[in-house]
């Protein structure tokens, strides 16, 4: 009925325009947003209304402070409060052995506010120290920063590493013993799985450009083309297999099983929770640290418009 209205040359309704529609912010619900403004779509009810459960991300705004947002690829929070530049650790896509480590429900039922009240700063620590060690990474900006960085880097698939991404992905990390608060480890191990195809791609796009200047010289006859395809072709296999990999470790149901599968993969495997730590918040986590090219991120382009 809403649409027949809608096409009728009689419709009492007028079209939106596009300055009345407000934008969504990350993941919260509209009475979440202290500067919501009702749109013409909130008082519309229709077989529409449902199609989109979850807001794209928005990137001109920070969302309010959240700690677990509960999407199909739940992120966590932790709002480190004695790093000096502040800013938020962003865990992405945590899976249920993951919240349960944090000791958050493995299945939870709705999002979680961050720790409030006395004692919340240490209580807050100790829960981003745990973020730390499971590679959680650090933005200035939280996740608008990750998501502008991200939207840059697909457009511009020469640089993985631009605005400070990190060219190896960290899959899963595995804990043979129990970590306390602190990260102390009473036994074991940490195994950790890496995905570094970004780090390798760069190499090969390097050799690329190399080979074209060598075919440039020496011409069309000079080029094994067969050769090379059946390089690319290996390489798909290479992708594929660890995709494979990736996805029997991001499968695993629990912290022991995940330490099994990272080790049938030929994960690797750090004796102590310190030398895995040194690892983690040089490589993955970098808190604090601002990238030389972070200007490019508040940058409006011409496809989106947005500013950060």
């Amino acid at each position: 009925m809403f649409l027949l209205n809608r096409l009728l040359p009689g419709s009492s309704q007028p079209a939106p325009s596009p300055e009345n529609i407000d934008t969504h912010i990350f993941y919260n619900p509209p009475d979440a947003d202290p500067d919501y403004q009702p749109s013409y779509f909130d008082d519309v009810d229709s077989d529409l209304d449902d199609i989109e459960l979850f807001p794209r991300h928005s990137l001109i705004r920070p969302p309010p402070p959240m700690r677990l947002a509960l999407t199909p690829r739940p992120h966590v929070y932790g709002y480190p409060p004695r790093c000096p530049r502040g800013g938020v650790l962003v865990l992405a896509n945590a899976a249920p052995a993951d919240l349960e480590f944090l000791g958050l429900p493995a299945i939870p039922a709705d999002e979680i506010p961050p720790l409030s009240g006395p004692g919340g700063e240490d209580d807050e620590e100790a829960f981003c120290e745990r973020m730390r060690l499971l590679g959680a990474q650090w933005w200035k900006e939280g996740e608008a920063e990750l998501r502008r960085a991200e939207l840059l880097r697909a457009r511009s698939a020469d640089e993985p590493a631009q605005a400070g991404l990190r060219t190896v992905d960290l899959v899963a990390v595995g804990f043979e013993g129990v970590v306390g608060a602190g990260g102390a480890l009473e036994e074991g191990g940490v195994w950790a799985y890496r995905d570094r195809w970004a780090e390798r791609q760069q190499e090969r796009d390097r050799r690329r450009e190399e080979r074209w200047r060598e075919d440039e010289q020496r011409g069309p006859s000079g080029v094994d083309r067969e050769a090379r395809m059946t390089k690319c072709r290996e390489r798909r296999r290479e992708r594929r297999e660890e995709l494979r990999r990736i996805a029997r470790v991001r499968a695993a149901r629990t912290m022991e099983e995940r330490c099994r599968v990272i080790r049938e993969c030929g994960g690797e495997y750090f004796e102590t929770v310190d030398a895995w730590r040194k690892v983690v918040m040089e490589e993955h986590v970098r808190e604090g640290v601002i990238a030389p090219d972070r200007d490019v991120l508040f940058q409006k382009t011409d496809d989106d418009g947005y500013f950060l």
